[in-house]
């Protein structure tokens, strides 16, 4: 029986990740690993992998909001950013 298991991404996995990315996206339309790298650092807690024996097997990432207007969370995000860098 394999050994499924859901966890937060990590720095160490961008790798793993951009794999993944690139096997499911067109060159032009997947996302970089330094996209990756900003959206782990951002919001790490809401970038979640699936992996089968230690190897990313899939991942879902993005942040959870009510707001209409995504720019109000951009605002936000740049914020928090600019008070963690204090």
């Amino acid at each position: 029986m394999e050994h499924m298991q859901i966890r937060m991404a990590k720095m160490e996995d961008l790798d793993e990740i951009a794999f993944v990315e690139s096997e499911c996206f067109p060159f032009g339309e997947a996302a970089t690993k330094e996209k990756f790298s900003e959206r782990i650092k951002e919001y790490g807690t809401h970038f979640w992998l699936m992996c089968e024996e230690e190897k990313v097997i899939a991942f879902v990432d993005g942040m959870v909001t009510d707001e209409k207007n995504l720019k109000c969370m951009r605002r936000l995000a740049f914020m928090m950013k600019r008070e963690r860098g204090r």
